[in-house]
């Protein structure tokens, strides 16, 4: 490594006066507080202030690029200037605290829904918070997915014990902004729609070709989804839709719905009163 960009202090290495310098060499790096310079050992030509200034400018930088990476769609609706005063905004109040930088910007749709200029337009961090559920997503873990065919074993007196279980991916995004067009319409590069209110529901999951994918949900398959995740078997599901299906097409809605999540790769497996039905 350069030894111009080492850091090197002149203190004991007590765990109490190590906490207190990486507390000052943190201070420094978020808000220029000279209080570490002292404690820095002179190396080479290149004076301290130089060799602190490198360190802090790399991880200013390297934190840009992570949220940079993550929300690309949310960078360039916002602008280059927008997008420069939420990084530094960002880093600044929610500095980075794990060894990995995969959740650095987990928070990043809060901040941008509670922090000027940005919470003026609330579609922004909406479409900040999408772009966190395709990542994670995508990062979810894996997991065998059921066929038709094996659905179709099942032998009838089974189907009304039966629960179903969503593959690991599955996630449900709700939004009150047309967030997900305007996602569309960036990534295809196109000029995106303007900003409207509308409440929508969107089934996320990773495919079995490792893509991330997306699809609208409408009454039926959202009110599924909600029983299904509260535990509720298959009849219990079929007669609460009740409320929303009329009587006699309330079996082939619900049978209708769940093929299709079957098709799409969403279900990881079926359980039923004797066994759990999983992909081969």
């Amino acid at each position: 490594m350069n030894k111009s960009r080492t850091i090197r202090t002149t203190d004991d290495k007590s765990p109490t006066g190590l906490k207190v310098r990486q507390q000052q060499l943190m201070d420094f790096l978020l808000s220029g507080n000279p209080d570490i310079q002292q404690h820095i050992a002179q190396q080479g030509k290149t004076s301290t202030q130089s060799r602190l200034g490198i360190y802090r400018n790399a991880y200013s930088s390297r934190l840009r690029d992570v949220i940079d990476i993550d929300h690309p769609i949310t960078g360039t609706y916002l602008g280059d200037e927008l997008f420069e005063l939420m990084v530094n905004q960002y880093i600044q109040q929610h500095p980075s605290n794990g060894t990995s930088l995969r959740h650095f910007a987990n928070n990043l749709p809060d901040f941008l829904g509670q922090h000027p200029p940005f919470n003026d337009n609330l579609q922004i961090s909406e479409l900040a918070r999408f772009e966190r559920i395709l990542l994670s997503s995508f990062d979810a873990a894996d997991a065998n997915r059921i066929s038709l065919p094996q659905l179709s074993s099942l032998p009838a007196d089974a189907w009304p014990t039966m629960t179903i279980n969503f593959h690991p991916s599955v996630q449900l995004f709700n939004t009150h902004w047309n967030v997900v067009a305007i996602w569309q319409a960036i990534t295809q590069q196109t000029n995106p729609p303007a900003p409207e209110q509308c409440n929508e529901s969107w089934l996320v999951w990773r495919n079995s070709e490792m893509l991330t994918e997306f699809q609208n949900m409408d009454n039926i398959a959202l009110w599924m989804f909600h029983q299904i995740k509260a535990g509720a078997d298959f009849a219990t599901i079929c007669e609460s839709l009740l409320e929303i299906v009329a009587e006699g097409a309330v079996s082939a809605a619900a049978v209708d719905v769940l093929t299709r999540w079957i098709n799409m790769g969403a279900i990881s497996n079926i359980g039923t009163d004797t066994a759990v039905v999983r992909s081969t």
